[in-house]
């Protein structure tokens, strides 16, 4: 009896060596944007938004156009310097930046203030990332645009 408790315990213990690092919200566009647990996303709502906060950020998604939201596992490692084209964004807040990976390479990453002007713009590289500095800007909300989808931060 204790040795198939034993390997019972031992079973589950290799599951939980694959656990899920990051949280993946899913729009109906197609577009998927993870967030790292080590980036401490809170999930609230507010109105008809779904907002994700990190520690430097908020992102604000249109309940309307979100089809879910799961807990999944992503590399953190050594990772396919080319991404592929069901590859899933992941942003990343801190030290004044927003850094955006996984992208297809040559895509246009924007960030614009709420009356539309551009504050920042980078074209993503061969390696699908992409990094946009908030340093210099004051707290407020930004819209940071990948491609043809938007994501509303507050900084």
């Amino acid at each position: 009896m204790k040795k198939i408790a034993l390997s019972i315990a031992m079973a589950l213990f290799g599951m939980a060596a694959h656990a899920q690092n990051a949280v993946a919200v899913y729009q109906k566009n197609g577009q998927v944007v993870n967030y790292l647990f080590s980036e401490k996303p809170k999930v609230s709502y507010i109105g008809d938004c779904l907002v994700m906060t990190t520690k430097d950020q908020n992102v604000q998604y249109s309940l309307q156009n979100l089809e879910k939201m799961e807990f999944t596992e992503i590399a953190t490692g050594i990772d396919d310097a080319t991404p592929t084209a069901d590859s899933a964004l992941l942003f990343s807040f801190r030290s004044g930046q927003v850094a955006v990976s996984h992208a297809q390479p040559g895509t246009k990453v924007t960030l614009f203030d709420t009356d539309g002007k551009t504050v920042s713009q980078q074209t993503v590289g061969d390696s699908g990332a992409a990094t946009l500095s908030t340093q210099s800007l004051p707290r407020g909300t930004y819209i940071v645009q990948v491609g043809d989808t938007s994501y509303k931060i507050s900084r």
